[in-house]
């Protein structure tokens, strides 16, 4: 056997060893995991504005109705707006959804405008989310019309 590369014995050293141990970070449990919940929203009564704004104004007031502690543990990700059919899709922690469809009712300005905001439904796949709440009033109007 020939003499050891130069990492090759860097590799023998225990601090070295200790290293690369720590940076193979091995990938969560599906138990341990974060779960979500993915919760299609409604809003009436606010002019038309773009979806990056209403949606950052809505998070920004869930979080001063929730909290510190509760919004960090809630983890709020909106995802997407319908501008069509004025609903949205945000990403919360499946212990925190009871209390964010609670703080719906009592958001009744955004932004110095008068709106509306109720629960449409709440999944726990975006897919089922978005094809059920989010596409609902152009497949009802889709099949009416096949209907006839």
């Amino acid at each position: 056997m020939g003499a050891k590369t130069f990492l090759e014995k860097d590799i023998q050293t225990p601090s070295v060893r200790y290293a690369i141990e720590m940076l193979s970070i091995k990938a969560l449990k599906p138990s341990q995991r974060e779960k979500k919940r993915y919760v299609v929203y409604e809003i009436s009564g606010m002019e038309s504005e773009n979806m990056f704004s209403i949606q950052n104004k809505l998070v920004t007031r869930l979080n001063e109705m929730l909290g510190i502690y509760d919004s960090a543990t809630a983890g709020i990700q909106p995802l997407k707006y319908n501008q069509e059919i004025r609903r949205g899709l945000i990403r919360v922690n499946n212990k925190m959804v009871d209390k964010i469809k609670g703080c719906f009712p009592l958001i009744t300005k955004l932004d110095k405008e008068e709106i509306s905001l109720k629960s449409v439904g709440v999944s726990g796949s975006m897919k089922k989310a978005k094809e059920k709440y989010l596409e609902l009033k152009e497949s009802n109007s889709q099949k009416n019309n096949n209907n006839k």
